[in-house]
């Protein structure tokens, strides 16, 4: 490995560190919200938790965060946006599975490979409608100009 291929690894890792550390709280709220929901069908439960427990991703709250605060905005005031683009991102990486008939990502196996089709399915439809409801919320409580842009 060249010098230059370290360096850019490095700063890869580094930079993942920081998304990691960025987008943990939008990653903890969204899992907190998803897995305090009652749901009576025990198949869907077990799905969405095998679903949170697999999927990390935290680098897009953790990049909203920057964002926020490099217009000089408090990062911490995007926690609830983050959490329901998390839903938003979850419900598409479920259906593009279902899609595409991706039964394993990593060596593991999707939600699609795991549960079949019809679960796969109603989980990601309520991640979507569940990120939609909580964009929604959030703007509600912002200035009517700013909740027209995000909306």
């Amino acid at each position: 490995m060249t010098n230059n291929e370290k360096v850019k690894r490095k700063l890869a890792e580094e930079a993942g560190i920081i998304l990691t550390r960025r987008g943990a709280e939008a990653y903890k709220k969204a899992k907190e919200i998803v897995l305090s929901e009652k749901i009576k069908c025990k198949t869907v439960q077990e799905a969405i938790r095998y679903f949170m427990q697999e999927w990390h991703d935290v680098k897009h709250p953790g990049l909203l965060s920057i964002a926020c605060e490099a217009v000089g905005g408090d990062p911490s005031s995007v926690n609830d946006i983050g959490a329901a683009l998390l839903f938003l991102l979850g419900s598409a990486h479920i259906h593009d599975d279902i899609i595409d008939q991706t039964k394993k990502k990593g060596g593991k196996p999707t939600l699609y490979g795991r549960y079949g089709r019809d679960i796969a399915l109603l989980v990601g439809d309520a991640f979507l409608f569940e990120g939609l409801t909580l964009l929604h919320r959030f703007c509600e409580k912002l200035p009517e100009h700013k909740k027209m842009i995000i909306m």
